[in-house]
C-alpha cells in the first residue's frame, strides 16, 4: 500500500466579524464608550497577535506590535 504524504495544516487566523454597533458605541465619548473599547480590544487581541507571530515576530515583539497598534488607534480617536 502506498504511503500518502501528509502535510501539516496551520490553523487559519480568523478575524472576528466586525461588530459595527460596538464600534459606534466606542466613539460616543461616555462611560459606555470605554466598555465598548475594551471589548473591541479584547476581541481583536488574539487574531492580531497570531498574525504578528506568523510573520516571524517573537512573543514580546508580537505583544508590542499589537499594543502599539492599539495605542495608535486610541491616539487617532482622541485627535478626531
Amino acid at each position: 500500500m502506498p504511503v500518502i504524504p501528509t502535510r501539516t495544516l496551520r490553523r487559519q487566523i480568523v478575524m472576528p466579524v466586525c461588530r459595527w454597533s460596538l464600534v459606534l458605541r466606542a466613539t460616543t465619548g461616555d462611560g459606555e464608550a470605554t466598555c465598548a473599547l475594551w471589548e473591541l480590544l479584547a476581541l481583536y487581541w488574539k487574531p492580531l497577535y497570531c498574525k504578528a507571530r506568523r510573520r516571524g515576530a517573537s512573543v514580546e515583539d508580537a505583544q508590542d506590535a499589537v499594543q502599539g497598534f492599539y495605542e495608535e488607534l486610541i491616539r487617532r480617536g482622541t485627535d478626531a
